[in-house]
């Protein structure tokens, strides 16, 4: 059976490399045509274990009034997607959060002081890859994508564990080799 055809309980595994990060060997930095290698090259960069993931396209919709052959009008309604974004949770914390909830230039430093709200813009770019996986633990399907990372939900800091969400939206790289989702072949 295609893996696409079936009841799907599915988890995730998310990686994100920040443009500018030197991976591989020889070490290359990671820029908007230049990916890291494979998913070892990925190692280190996990984002935490993954509590839900949701491909949330952003749409618009447009209505127009047509004219009708017998005569009259009627409603056209056109709806187009113009963005393509993920929203997903972690059960952790990262440096990433950190950075970005607190305006940081750079990744925290442990046993530094950095200036805090610092950056305006809170967002990095950089590859992303997303593997769902299928509770057997067998590969649904893998997105490798450049894009803009932002942090969604900074959670309250109380008596409780946080879940930080984030939201990712997907940025062309321009090269259709670089870019894509590949589903497994079907078993």
């Amino acid at each position: 059976m295609f893996p696409l055809t079936e009841e799907l309980l599915i988890g995730a595994l998310i990686h994100f490399v920040p443009a500018g990060t030197e991976v591989g060997d020889p070490a290359e930095a990671v820029a908007i045509d230049s990916k890291p290698a494979d998913l070892t090259d990925y190692d280190g960069y996990s984002l935490g274990s993954i509590n839900r993931v949701q491909h949330a396209p952003a749409k618009k919709e447009e209505t127009r009034e047509a004219s009708r052959p017998e005569g009259g009008y009627f409603e056209r309604k056109r709806e187009w997607v113009i963005r393509d974004e993920f929203t997903f949770q972690t059960l952790e914390y990262n440096e990433i959060v950190h950075q970005l909830a607190f305006g940081l230039a750079t990744a925290p430093t442990p046993g530094t002081t950095q200036k805090p709200f610092e950056k305006s813009f809170r967002h990095l770019d950089g590859w992303m890859k997303i593997k769902a996986i299928k509770e057997d633990g067998t590969e649904l399907c893998t997105f490798e994508l450049w894009v803009r990372l932002r942090l969604g939900d900074v959670p309250e800091w109380k008596n409780e564990s946080g879940m930080p969400t984030y939201q990712i939206e997907y940025i062309s790289s321009g090269e259709a080799e670089l870019d894509g989702v590949t589903f497994p072949a079907a078993v």
